[in-house]
């Protein structure tokens, strides 16, 4: 775990922007490690007495935030390697109040003979010292990772239980099962010299346990210029007793199933509307018209996400001339 010394800045400290000089740091970084090794019952002193000196040999530092005149600091150090020919620390510099975080850095020195310059491994008497120090380091470190998956598994334990209980609770109160009849026949609504209306009543159902929603629902005549060009097709879905020019569908709720207010059902009518094209009169343009399918498309939701659902259905041509009392071409 890191080692942490407490630091105010100087005056003295700060440049002529009124910020902490970048070079300070390097300074701080020192005062760190050399904490850090007296924690563990090694100082300097004792290094030189011994014949070693101890250059550095990297240093990195990422400034984040800078550092003011009288702010009290913390040095924060954790030794990254500690072996027999160098040591190596990590190092965060905060600001004692906020922890707002000044600077990030990191410092390798080698140990060298003080007579020759050369790199020399540590005797057994400090490498003792600093093996312990690394595997306890090690050790913690591990087991802040073991804590921290421990979290992870009792957080993802908590959101299988909360998935789990909910689909029990969903089970056990049901949710909305809405279905479609769709074996009315087409009516004739309206017929002129311009157009023939026509509509086909479709019953939703709610036989589940909770309520449903209807909403948005449209009717899409499925006739492309490649299939018929004489004719244009129009579609809308329209709620029993609730006629609208606009062609907007309000939301409407379907209770759940045996409803005493009888709410359980809804009506809705797929309506279509004929209008002829390139200069035809309707009967000339009903008389050559081809099959159809008619996609009705909503959104449904209630105890579920809401979601779109389709029923597709089939008018042929010869129906289309009976409703429209036409004869079709043979063509």
């Amino acid at each position: 775990m890191p080692v942490t010394v407490r630091h105010r800045v100087n005056f003295y400290d700060t440049d002529a922007m009124a910020v902490v000089h970048h070079a300070n740091y390097i300074r701080w970084f020192e005062i760190g490690r050399v904490e850090y090794l007296r924690s563990v019952g090694i100082t300097l002193d004792m290094l030189m007495d011994d014949g070693y000196v101890f250059p550095i040999t990297d240093v990195s530092a990422k400034y984040v935030s800078p550092g003011h005149f009288d702010e009290e600091l913390l040095i924060e150090t954790t030794p990254t390697a500690l072996t027999k020919a160098k040591m190596a620390f990590d190092y965060r510099v905060l600001d004692a109040e906020t922890g707002r975080v000044l600077v990030l850095g990191h410092t390798q020195n080698v140990y060298t003979s003080r007579e020759t310059g050369r790199i020399e491994r540590l005797t057994g008497k400090y490498w003792t010292i600093l093996k312990a120090a690394m595997a306890k380091e090690k050790a913690i470190k591990a087991q802040n990772e073991m804590d921290f998956l421990d979290i992870v598994e009792l957080i993802l334990i908590v959101i299988l239980a909360v998935l789990i209980l909910s689909d029990l609770l969903l089970a056990a109160l049901g949710k909305e099962k809405v279905v479609v009849d769709t074996s009315a026949p087409f009516k004739k609504v309206s017929m002129d010299d311009d157009s023939l209306v026509i509509e086909k009543e479709l019953t939703f159902r709610n036989e589940g346990k909770q309520c449903a929603t209807i909403m948005d629902a449209i009717v899409r005549p499925l006739l492309p210029y490649e299939q018929y060009d004489g004719i244009e097709a129009r579609g809308k879905a329209e709620r029993e007793g609730e006629p609208r020019e606009d062609d907007y569908f309000e939301a409407v709720l379907i209770q759940k199933k045996g409803d005493a207010k009888g709410e359980d059902v809804l009506h809705i009518f797929a309506k279509l509307k004929f209008l002829p094209r390139k200069g035809m009169t309707l009967e000339e343009a009903l008389s050559h018209m081809v099959d159809i399918a008619v996609d009705v498309i909503w959104q449904e939701t209630g105890r579920m996400p809401y979601h779109y659902e389709k029923v597709q259905l089939k008018l042929s041509a010869e129906e289309i001339a009976q409703l429209a009392g036409v004869t079709l071409a043979k063509d």
